[in-house]
């Protein structure tokens, strides 16, 4: 089995469901500009994710589409809102929402796009206590996310953060959305406690190796492979793990 297909494969079904389950509304620039960042791409790890954990535990994964986009809809509203934060222009190597829609407009799609996402997750075929978990995992994931952005932004005005600071900031920023999405694919797939939290376990991990994995390409990737500015973590004072590193080790960036 080649794993970059079987998730490719997987992606594809949630870019039909985007269609389907978001289509265009009124007002129709507000729903593009939700739409802006789905069509210029993105690899649907998340997605991918929550749909092999269903299967891991014998569950179908067409019963879990609905979830599968949300945590989609959960990872555009923050792409959206952390390019405004952190000023940059680019996403995917087209311009950023807040730069074709302006900054409210931006700020409009992701807040819309946050709440898009509970609703989607409600259209979800699976038991009322299995939902109401679901609901509850999505909804602390979305507050951990922010205090993880939050404690990332913090860091900018210091030049001591630890590496345990950083991996703390890092599970809450990044590595959550994994681990939820995991351990929901496990859950809606009728898994039994203990796989779900291996399941979260497995994506939490996972998540910290991919940060880890993303600051390192921010550093070295060409800016038409990357599709935005190289090294735009180091001009913005990131406290990445390479800068704290660096620092430790007296090797100057």
């Amino acid at each position: 089995m080649d794993l970059l297909e079987e998730i490719n494969k997987r992606g594809l079904m949630v870019d039909g469901a985007i269609q389907n389950l978001m289509p265009i509304g009124e007002p129709d620039e507000l729903y593009r500009a939700m739409r802006y960042l789905f069509d210029a791409g993105g690899k649907r790890l998340r997605p991918a994710a929550l749909f092999l954990s269903t299967e891991a535990v014998g569950g179908d994964p067409h019963d879990v589409i609905p979830a599968a986009t949300t945590v989609e809809l959960v990872h555009n509203f923050t792409l959206i809102h952390d390019d405004i934060m952190d000023q940059d222009n680019l996403r995917r190597g087209m311009p950023a929402v807040h730069v074709k829609w302006g900054l409210s407009g931006a700020i409009l799609a992701g807040d819309t796009l946050y709440s898009k996402s509970f609703h989607i997750l409600s259209q979800t075929r699976t038991d009322a206590a299995r939902m109401v978990e679901c609901m509850v995992m999505m909804s602390i994931t979305c507050i951990e996310i922010c205090e993880g952005q939050w404690t990332d932004i913090s860091f900018e005005k210091r030049n001591n953060v630890s590496e345990a600071e950083y991996m703390e900031m890092v599970e809450k920023k990044t590595a959550i959305l994994y681990a939820a999405s995991c351990k929901m694919g496990a859950v809606l797939g009728g898994g039994t406690a203990d796989q779900a939290q291996a399941m979260w376990d497995f994506g939490r991990l996972t998540g910290v190796g991919f940060q880890i994995y993303d600051d390192v390409l921010d550093l070295i990737t060409p800016e038409d492979v990357l599709g935005k500015v190289r090294g735009s973590d180091l001009m913005e004072g990131k406290q990445t793990l390479i800068v704290i590193h660096a620092r430790e080790n007296n090797v100057k960036l």
